[in-house]
């Protein structure tokens, strides 16, 4: 009945060893920086268990935390209330020689994490309901676990999930920037060109998302993509992920925008910086690859030809059936002379159907690269 609900999430108090001040200070720090990270989403509702009564909602996170000389173990688990199923777990390890660092790297990585974690079991609660019966918040977790399976039909489905949002609520800001996402990404997928009434419709959705929204993140990085590849705003896409950034430091999707942007312009220096970050918070990410892709090309384009040939390496070990990976790898090894290489590469990509994919997206390079 309230478009605008969202998740709610109970951190409750760490558990931590051994018991001394120490130790209880630092498992202090990380969940307080947590609920800060999580409560700076627009997507979930945050409650701190040790100040303020939290039965009524949806998830409950728990963190453990042991020390030992000079390393140290943080152990994150988010349970769903209702069935007590566990929907994610991890284990953080590293040296607290320098403890602010370690205390940073774990909350860099655990937003991240928890993040698609979130979205991706949100709909997992309600995959028994059909789109009928599913409230404006509940359909825009089901465009985001659709997002994540990373397929052209998946990112059809989330956008036909969205028209229906927006039916319902037309006003809705996140739904709106998340059709704007399918629409964008789609037709990159497709090596497509919007028309101008389609681009026109997209600017003007995004921008009455950024009114009514000023304080998402993933507004202004969904606005930083669509400028870098449909509009062709270079400038305006790294302001919106600059944006983005400043909200949430740890926010893939915005590194993403501004990576490509720069790419577009030809810095490939801070293109690879962006994707780089971006490839350090993916973690579990089925989006991975797509990273992976854009780095690659990156390098290539940077003269790196041992770093592409790494990296597009890493996206084929995860999605072997991607014949643009190898059609890329082919490139590189012949711009490198490797012509055993080449044919490998060559002889694999013949073997794949040419089609359409999230994963490999038409890249915005500069000028007499495309």
């Amino acid at each position: 009945a309230n478009p605008g609900e969202v998740p709610s999430i109970a951190v409750e108090a760490f558990a931590f060893a051994p018991q001394n001040d120490d130790t209880e200070n630092v498992g202090a720090d990380l969940r307080e920086q947590l609920i800060f990270r999580l409560s700076k989403r627009t997507g979930v509702k945050v409650r701190d268990v040790v100040s303020d009564a939290a039965e009524d909602t949806i998830y409950l996170l728990r963190g453990r935390l042991r020390m030992s000389g000079s390393r140290c173990r943080v152990h994150l688990s988010l349970i769903v209330r209702g069935s007590g199923n566990t929907a994610w777990t991890q284990v953080y390890d590293g040296d607290t020689s320098d403890i602010l660092m370690f205390c940073d790297d774990v909350i860099e990585k655990a937003t991240a994490e928890l993040r698609i974690q979130i979205n991706s079991s949100d709909d997992e609660r309600l995959k028994h309901l059909p789109v009928e019966q599913l409230s404006v918040s509940e359909l825009r977790s089901r465009a985001a676990s659709n997002f994540y399976k990373a397929t052209i039909e998946s990112w059809e489905y989330a956008l036909k999930v969205m028209d229906r949002a927006i039916d319902l609520s037309p006003d809705d800001a996140m739904a709106l920037a998340m059709r704007a996402l399918a629409k964008t990404l789609l037709a990159a997928a497709r090596f497509e060109d919007l028309d101008s009434k389609q681009t026109e419709q997209i600017a003007y959705d995004l921008d009455r998302s950024v009114e009514l929204s000023p304080s998402s993140d993933f507004i202004f990085a969904t606005r930083s993509l669509f400028r870098c590849q449909v509009a062709d705003d270079a400038h305006g896409a790294i302001m919106d992920a600059d944006r983005a950034i400043s909200i949430n430091p740890t926010y893939h999707l915005a590194y993403d925008g501004r990576a490509m942007a720069h790419l577009r312009k030809g810095d490939t220096t801070q293109s690879i910086a962006d994707l780089e970050k971006s490839v350090s918070l993916s973690g579990s990410d089925p989006l991975l690859p797509y990273r992976l892709f854009l780095l690659t090309i990156a390098y290539h384009l940077a003269g790196q030809s041992q770093n592409a040939i790494n990296t597009v390496d890493r996206a084929i070990q995860l999605r072997p059936s991607q014949r643009s990976y190898h059609v890329l790898k082919a490139q590189i090894c012949s711009a490198t002379n490797d012509a055993k290489g080449t044919q490998e590469a060559e002889n694999r990509a013949a073997q794949l159907p040419s089609e359409p994919s999230i994963l490999a997206t038409r890249p915005p390079v500069p000028e007499g690269h495309s």
